[in-house]
């Protein structure tokens, strides 16, 4: 790892970059999967876990103070007093973030605006296409059914883009999966986002395009993060129709998010409302990527060995 990070001789994985596009390449693999069963399981050769970069800049910026804190606090978090692998590493974002699934829907709103206009704070290092987070499908019409390509495991996510929306019109989105999960939406349009705990949710149209859609996996209510991450897998179909037009006036307290939705402009910091500009740091002093690559081997081997 440290060859890896280090180099020369190796070219560009003396990069963060090379790592954290492996990591936006495939969201649907969340913060648990790792490059073996990306391999094993899919043939896709990757240096996924380094990636995760991404997921270590985003709690620090919300919920460290620029020193890399957040990591330690996530691992002393989970100091465990015998045998049972409890508190586990989801016990431990939870006692970090205060509420691991809104974390998540952070992070997956926030991967979204990576490489466009609102690139948040915690990724200036990363404002390239290359770490464009991928999207499954691009729909441009209305009603419509998308399903991923590869379903999402949990804390996973796979994003779908609507394009030609109008301004004041009313999108009712549905997610049809397992009612035994926990499932989030997260939705932005570059001016205005939403972040949802549920199956359901309508968003007012800006007139500005395209949509990002995600489709979050929250784990079941029973959910352990020690269990076998595989068999978390869950397909879904997500529907999109038009109410048609309202003017606006059903839409959310800032701006496109509807029913079900905490909505605000694209610069907010905690990804959930408010007017933070997404590219003004809210922690204290900066935190380098290869600071972060240096050290990130280390936390990942120690939270494997400790899952182990």
């Amino acid at each position: 790892a440290t060859q890896w990070t280090l180099g020369p001789p190796y070219g560009d994985y003396t990069s963060p970059l090379f790592y954290a596009a492996d990591f936006q390449e495939e969201p649907w693999a969340g913060i648990l999967a790792d490059s073996g069963i990306l391999d094993t399981d899919y043939g896709l050769y990757s240096y996924y876990e380094y990636g995760s970069i991404l997921w270590f800049l985003y709690l620090e910026h919300h919920f460290g103070d620029g020193s890399g804190i957040s990591a330690a606090e996530l691992w002393l978090s989970m100091a465990q007093e015998g045998a049972p692998n409890e508190p586990d590493v989801i016990d431990a974002h939870d006692t970090l973030t205060g509420d691991w699934q809104e974390a998540v829907l952070g992070i997956q709103l926030e991967r979204a605006w990576i490489a466009t206009e609102a690139n948040p704070a915690w990724a200036g290092d990363y404002d390239t296409e290359a770490i464009a987070v991928a999207i499954t499908e691009v729909a441009d019409s209305l009603p419509v059914e998308l399903s991923p390509e590869i379903a999402p495991f949990a804390t996973g996510v796979v994003y779908f883009q609507l394009e030609g929306l109008e301004e004041g019109e009313d999108l009712e989105l549905v997610v049809e999966g397992s009612e035994d999960i926990d499932w989030g939406l997260v939705l932005t349009d570059g001016s205005t986002h939403a972040t949802v705990v549920g199956a359901t949710t309508t968003w007012t149209g800006t007139g500005t395009s395209p949509l990002t859609i995600g489709v979050v996996h929250l784990g079941a209510p029973d959910w352990d993060a020690d269990s076998n991450i595989r068999k978390t897998q869950q397909d879904f179909t997500l529907h999109l129709q038009s109410l048609g037009l309202s003017g606006g006036d059903d839409g959310g307290d800032d701006g496109g998010a509807g029913d079900g939705g905490s909505g605000g402009d694209a610069g907010s910091g905690d990804g959930t409302g408010g007017g933070e500009d997404p590219r003004d740091c809210g922690c204290g002093s900066p935190l380098t990527p290869l600071g972060w690559m240096l050290g990130l081997p280390v936390i990942l081997g120690l939270l494997g060995r400790r899952r182990s």
